[in-house]
């Protein structure tokens, strides 16, 4: 009997199936995964005070910028 395989999240030490619904992709590891979890990237300090930055109307690069509606990069 074959398990599904597993990957282990180094932030929250735990074990979930190894597959993009738990982990985004990342071509640069062996398996094509993140180190951690989705759940624990979401709770990670920096992607929240982005997100409350981006909520704001600040944008954090200059490479944001050029995504910016025109109407907004006016203002």
């Amino acid at each position: 009997m074959q398990t599904d395989p597993e990957k282990y999240c180094r932030r929250c030490d735990e074990w979930w199936p190894a597959d993009t619904e738990f982990f985004f992709r990342n071509m640069k590891t062996k398996d094509g995964l993140g180190y951690t979890c989705k759940a624990c990237f979401f709770d990670s300090p920096t992607y929240r005070t982005r997100k409350a930055y981006k909520a704001t109307g600040y944008m954090c690069s200059p490479w944001e910028l050029l995504f910016k509606p025109a109407e907004a990069r006016a203002s």
